[in-house]
């Protein structure tokens, strides 16, 4: 875990205080809490119940570190609405602060301000309004990236940790911490009907085809190729969809914009045009 190359790898300090940890027989909740890992980490192994313990670990450490990575570029997402608010405020404070009045005396008819600072600044609250649903992750129509990711590492960690062993229902919990907490009541909610013998739903976490898909294979043992086909296919049309699905947040986000600049634009023509009529 500490020369994995990946970003929730330990630092050589943190590496050396969980070895130590867990060789003086501490309980790997509070070693790990001690190394600084990322306390799903030991609650997925933990609730996996799986007996490889080192081996769970490892592979959790990386399904953390894509998430991470995914998480980071959506963040970056929600963050450009916010760059293009800052600047569309500053072209009209520019306009509306320094050059009319610093034109004020050159002309005898002025454009108002008025206009101007109401676009932008209606502009920049949608702005800010976008970035703050993206960073909240809210699940917006057309725009949420993050159900996609979450569920990518559940699905990740499911075919790990059945592979490994685990049962099922124990897998579906323990791969749940890399859930948003709608998706944690889905993966409960199908376990506890496979426990119970009952009809089972993935609810909007899993479609039925694929609920059906791991319902069939552990009743037939072939739980580990179904999580893993699943995962696969999942691999797949993530790289297609979240790409997709931060292009349409930039592109809300310039079409807002595009209102301020409008704005802007009309304001300077008018301003100059009227400075030149004079």
């Amino acid at each position: 875990m500490n020369h994995n190359g990946l970003h929730s790898g330990l630092d050589e300090d943190q590496a050396a205080a969980l070895i130590t940890a867990l060789g003086s027989g501490t309980p790997l909740a509070a070693a790990a809490a001690q190394a600084g890992l990322d306390t799903r980490l030991t609650q997925a192994v933990q609730r996996s119940t799986v007996a490889d313990v080192p081996a769970a670990l490892s592979g959790q450490v990386q399904i953390a570190a894509a998430l991470t990575t995914n998480t980071q570029r959506l963040r970056a997402a929600g963050t450009y609405p916010l760059v293009l608010a800052a600047a569309v405020l500053m072209a009209s404070g520019m306009i509306a602060g320094v050059m009319t009045p610093a034109l004020a005396d050159m002309s005898s008819d002025v454009i108002s301000p008025a206009p101007l600072l109401g676009a932008t600044a209606l502009s920049a609250g949608l702005l800010g309004l976008l970035a703050a649903a993206v960073h909240g992750r809210l699940p917006l129509p057309l725009l949420n990236g993050w159900s996609l990711v979450h569920r990518g590492a559940f699905l990740e960690s499911l075919a790990q940790l059945t592979a490994a062993g685990a049962p099922l229902p124990a897998a579906l919990r323990a791969s749940a911490v890399w859930c948003l907490p709608s998706q944690q009541r889905d993966a409960e909610g199908l376990a506890q009907a496979l426990e119970a013998g009952t009809a089972s739903s993935g609810g909007t976490l899993l479609a039925e085809l694929e609920a059906a898909m791991l319902v069939g294979g552990a009743q037939t043992g072939t739980t580990a190729l179904a999580a893993e086909a699943l995962a696969a296919q999942d691999r797949i049309q993530r790289s297609r969809t979240l790409p997709s699905a931060i292009l349409r947040i930039h592109t809300a986000a310039l079409l807002i914009a595009g209102v301020a600049v409008l704005a802007v634009g009309i304001a300077f023509f008018s301003v100059y045009g009227n400075v030149l009529a004079w």
